[in-house]
């Protein structure tokens, strides 16, 4: 795997340095460029509502100036040595800047560090962070702030449906867990709609057991198959089939309580639109409720004929 480009955004917040250390890891493990991205969202609704005579380029020239001023000091001078580091100023719309910075620069992997949004307005109005996980083409990674500083991960779950994406992301997971020295964790959540946790006193019927070992068998088949795949790398793998009626509960349970991982990698199939906003996916839903980093890979949808 050949990460070359990696894009860091920074808004000077308290979530900038979140991603500031696992970038400055990845790009160091890589030999890899690290760009920091500070985008310039205007801060007028209406530039016709300032005053005459206001100099909207002389601003902007201004804002940019002291953004330099700012990223100069984000980078360690130790790491510097042995990596490639640049920073960036764009203007415009944060989401929309950085998924086109991605496209034009050939990002290979973008840190997003996350706001720690909650409750029914993230889910319905969304994030930067969720609107770049859901456009960009480019594995992203995730991180929130609180995390560990240091990014050197230990544990790493996988989390597989055995789709495509998903095995693309296996790839990374691998790659990752044989640069670190991590374990990897491969995980099959079986969604068998039994109870509802969220409505204990209502229980589905029974499923015959006969059709929940044939929801069982399938996937731990193709588990133990990726695993004999993977017998030839120098990494310790650990395969797991749980039972659950929501599969993204169930990754953050076992990434959590189970295993104590220091990362989660999930590929995405990038559904876009309004069902994806108000239902998510698993991947996007993840990303939300994990406490850790999480690194999704997006695979685009076919175009329509």
């Amino acid at each position: 795997m050949r990460i070359q480009r990696i894009l860091c955004p920074v808004d000077f917040s308290a979530t900038t340095e979140a991603g500031l250390a696992p970038a400055t890891s990845l790009a160091t493990e890589y030999g890899a460029e690290l760009t920091l991205l500070h985008v310039l969202n205007f801060p007028f609704a209406q530039i016709e509502a300032l005053p005459p005579g206001f100099d909207v380029e002389s601003y902007y020239e201004a804002m940019s100036d002291e953004a330099d001023a700012h990223m100069a000091g984000l980078i360690d001078a130790d790491a510097a040595d042995f990596m490639e580091a640049r920073t960036q100023v764009e203007r415009g719309v944060p989401h929309a800047e950085i998924a086109r910075v991605c496209r034009d620069e050939a990002i290979d992997l973008l840190v997003m560090p996350t706001h720690a949004r909650h409750g029914l307005g993230r889910l319905l109005m969304g994030s930067t962070t969720e609107q770049v996980v859901r456009t960009v083409n480019c594995p992203v990674l995730t991180v929130h702030p609180g995390d560990t500083p240091a990014f050197a991960p230990e544990t790493i779950v996988c989390a597989t449906d055995f789709s495509d994406p998903a095995d693309d992301a296996l790839h990374m997971a691998c790659d990752m867990a044989q640069r670190y020295d991590a374990k990897l964790v491969l995980l099959h959540v079986v969604t068998l709609w039994e109870y509802d946790p969220g409505n204990p006193s209502w229980r589905f019927p029974p499923l015959p057991e006969e059709y929940q070992n044939s929801l069982i068998e399938g996937p731990q088949l193709q588990l133990e198959d990726r695993r004999e795949q993977l017998s030839d790398m120098p990494i310790e793998v650990e395969t797991m089939l749980v039972r659950g009626f929501d599969a993204a509960a169930e990754i953050v349970r076992v990434a959590s309580d189970d295993v104590d991982a220091d990362l989660v990698v999930m590929g995405t199939h990038g559904h876009t639109g309004i069902a994806h906003l108000l239902l998510g996916s698993v991947a996007g839903k993840v990303v939300r409720t994990y406490p850790g980093p999480v690194l999704t890979v997006r695979q685009t949808e076919e175009p329509s004929d």
